[in-house]
């Protein structure tokens, strides 16, 4: 699943104006705590009765450049894994073959349910990250 921002463009301007060297770690911990929402509104929605599943899920930046911050939700998987969720994609979209089983969606409905508050969860993250990004300053500005 892709998800896209509008908006991000005008918001990166704003902040460059005012905060150049802190736009780019700003919108890149905006878009984190997007994804990480996702992460959050999923757990509940797993299924599944062990816990394994709802602690593999994860949201984690990834490598982009400065200006086109991505953050992905991920289901971690592997037998180096703490919590290993290979199974994810059975419970998210069911199965076929001979004993097919239902989908139980937990991510899809996540993201929806995130997409459809995106607005206020925008302002909420950006004011929360805008305030603590001041108060470091504010520390740094007092230590000098």
């Amino acid at each position: 699943m892709t998800m896209t921002i509008d908006g991000i463009e005008d918001l990166k301007k704003v902040l460059e104006e005012f905060a150049p060297k802190h736009a780019a770690n700003l919108s890149r911990t905006v878009i984190h705590g997007l994804a990480s929402k996702i992460a959050k509104e999923a757990k509940p929605l797993v299924p599944v009765a062990t816990g394994n599943l709802k602690k593999a899920i994860k949201a984690k930046r990834r490598r982009s450049t400065p200006d086109k911050p991505i953050s992905d939700v991920i289901v971690e998987k592997g037998k180096d894994k703490k919590h290993d969720g290979f199974y994810w994609h059975f419970v998210e979209y069911g199965t076929g073959g001979p004993v097919p089983q239902p989908e139980r969606p937990f991510l899809r409905p996540a993201k929806d349910l995130v997409v459809s508050q995106m607005p206020s969860i925008l302002e909420e993250e950006f004011k929360k990250k805008l305030v603590g990004l001041i108060n470091r300053e504010k520390k740094k500005a007092a230590r000098k």
